[in-house]
């Protein structure tokens, strides 16, 4: 794609949408679940875990296993996939895990359909990560929600997804589980050279004012 095509993309999405979020990522495709995968914004200094001195620094899920196209005007989609997955703790699990195989569900609703944009409840139903000494999973008993909104644009489509996830830490292979202290905010990885369009599509906007 040529560079005045991917500005010119950039330019759509602020009229069509009104902001450019800088987690948005562009796609050839109209597949739900970004294709550089999720990263975790993680409040300073990390997430607790009850009074087990264990901190949650950080998580990246990517490269999923399944894709699935939006569904249509006021229906539903499960979508059941594998993730790999990164997670970073300090205190008594210090260190950072690779997981090559994380399952995960997650569900979409259509909530808004009028072309050029398509947006859906989000929640993510279950999440499985098992490393060396613990599992991480999704409580089963808050909700895990979050939306994701698709634009059409010259070329492809924009999506940017997020959720509030709530997890549950396990030590002892799943005996027992504590909730973390809070939800944790995950979105879609924009792509660098993504990010560096929108600013210029923002310096080209000032410009023109």
């Amino acid at each position: 794609m040529k560079s005045q095509t991917k500005i010119a993309l950039i330019l759509v999405l602020m009229v069509v949408v009104g902001t450019v979020s800088a987690d948005s990522v562009f796609q050839t495709t109209n597949l739900l679940l970004g294709e550089n995968g999720y990263i975790t914004k993680v409040p300073s200094p990390g997430v607790t875990f009850g009074t087990s001195g264990i901190t949650l620094t950080g998580i990246k899920l990517d490269n999923p296993s399944a894709q699935v196209a939006p569904p249509g005007g006021g229906l539903t989609i499960s979508s059941f996939f594998d993730v790999w997955t990164e997670v970073s703790f300090t205190g008594a699990l210090s260190g950072t895990y690779t997981i090559p195989v994380s399952p995960a569900t997650v569900r979409y609703t259509n909530v808004y359909d009028v072309p050029p944009i398509s947006q859906y409840a989000t929640e993510m139903l279950s999440l499985n990560i098992g490393g060396p000494g613990f599992i991480l999973r999704e409580s089963p008993t808050l909700a895990s929600i979050g939306g994701t909104t698709i634009g059409t644009v010259p070329g492809g489509f924009a999506i940017d997804s997020h959720f509030n996830v709530y997890l549950q830490l396990s030590t002892d292979g799943g005996l027992s589980w504590t909730e973390a202290s809070s939800a944790l905010s995950v979105s879609t990885i924009p792509e660098p050279a993504t990010l560096l369009l929108i600013g210029l599509g923002g310096l080209l906007l000032r410009g023109k004012k």
